[in-house]
């Protein structure tokens, strides 16, 4: 959404584990045996993950998970957007080739190895998997469909940022908009800092990116680091 600058519609979120009120309240089968009215996982609210005050400042633009409850746009104003493998396609194309023809037909996606492959769907849209936000802009911005659908594959399409100033950007602005959890008795979550008794959530840096996480929390990373090795987890 933010490479092609269109609004994000939040995902609906399935929580679990996390849900715990107090330590040992959860067990390591994400159960609360002493808690019926709690069951799990469960439907959660995107403040249970995101940071309500920082969403509605963030260079993100998002709408709520319920958006298309109320908002049903017609099918030919929505394109799915999935991964594919141009190596098994049934036709494939230069890259120079399909620049120009990209703009007039919205069924074809670019490899980073310079092939592109086709739909038989005139509103699918298919992209190789691991490819740059640069290829991302290529095929996607010029479709002009209020909606892009993104099916679970799709996921396996982005796979690098063009520039190493794009990737802290984007990663920094997101990682800001992570809530956390509460609370951890373990050190050093109970010292005295800014964010004590609470455990960040930490955004992962994607492979090959220059991105390693906000100095400011190491601290967090090192410590869950070390918990999390002494699980066996």
């Amino acid at each position: 959404s933010r490479i092609l600058n269109r609004v994000l519609v939040l995902p609906r979120l399935l929580c679990s584990c996390e849900d715990g009120l107090y330590p040992g309240h959860v067990t390591k089968e994400c159960t609360a045996p002493f808690h019926d009215d709690l069951s799990m996982p469960y439907m959660c609210l995107a403040d249970d993950v995101l940071d309500p005050l920082e969403l509605t400042s963030s260079p993100f633009q998002t709408l709520p998970s319920t958006f298309f409850d109320n908002e049903q746009p017609p099918a030919a104003d929505v394109v799915t957007v999935s991964s594919c493998d141009p190596t098994f396609s049934h036709k494939t194309f230069s890259t120079s080739a399909m620049r120009r023809l990209v703009s007039g037909n919205v069924s074809m996606g670019i490899s980073a190895g310079g092939l592109w492959c086709t739909s038989h769907s005139s509103r699918q849209v298919l992209l190789p998997r691991r490819v740059s936000s640069g290829d991302i802009r290529i095929v996607l911005g010029s479709v002009r469909a209020l909606v892009l659908h993104l099916s679970a594959s799709a996921a396996q399409a982005f796979g690098r940022f063009d520039s190493e100033s794009e990737a802290v950007s984007f990663h920094h602005d997101a990682q800001r908009l992570l809530e956390g959890w509460c609370c951890s008795l373990r050190i050093p979550f109970t010292e005295d800092r800014q964010t004590s008794p609470f455990v960040p959530y930490l955004l992962p840096p994607l492979p090959g990116q220059v991105w390693r996480g906000q100095y400011s929390l190491e601290w967090a990373a090192e410590s869950l680091s070390v918990l999390f090795a002494q699980a066996s987890d």
